[in-house]
């Protein structure tokens, strides 16, 4: 229980950053992120976005005054909330590396985009 608890926070606090990656152009917009949150030797995989500009406003760790009132209150009652249940991986388990390798797999095509992008870039050094 205290391992869901702390991927509870933890999962507010990687949505804080995806948010702040996209909004800096970093991470697609409008296309659902896989984040693996690590309490070692336990893993869980989720997915995170997309947000609409509402939420890209508020942070649930660092509220600010100029955010979405709505989005704000909304992640002051998801922090609350009791930690959801997630399917738990212990590092070294079959089971780990399968799903590990599931997701690594499933995100090739972001690094196929990622590479096309870098190859439009006129490096200088």
């Amino acid at each position: 229980m205290d391992v869901m608890a702390q991927l509870h926070v933890s999962f507010y606090q990687v949505e804080d950053q995806a948010k702040a990656a996209v909004r800096g152009d970093h991470l697609p917009r409008q296309q659902p992120l896989n984040y693996l949150l690590f309490i070692v030797p336990y893993w869980t995989h989720a997915m995170i976005g997309p947000f609409d500009d509402a939420q890209l406003t508020a942070c649930t760790h660092k509220p600010s005054a100029s955010a979405d009132f709505n989005a704000t209150v909304a992640n002051m009652r998801r922090l609350a909330w009791p930690a959801l249940r997630r399917k738990l991986y212990c590092l070294g388990s079959a089971d780990s590396a399968n799903k590990l390798e599931e997701i690594v797999t499933s995100t090739d095509n972001y690094m196929m985009e990622a590479m096309l992008e870098a190859s439009n870039y006129n490096l200088q050094l």
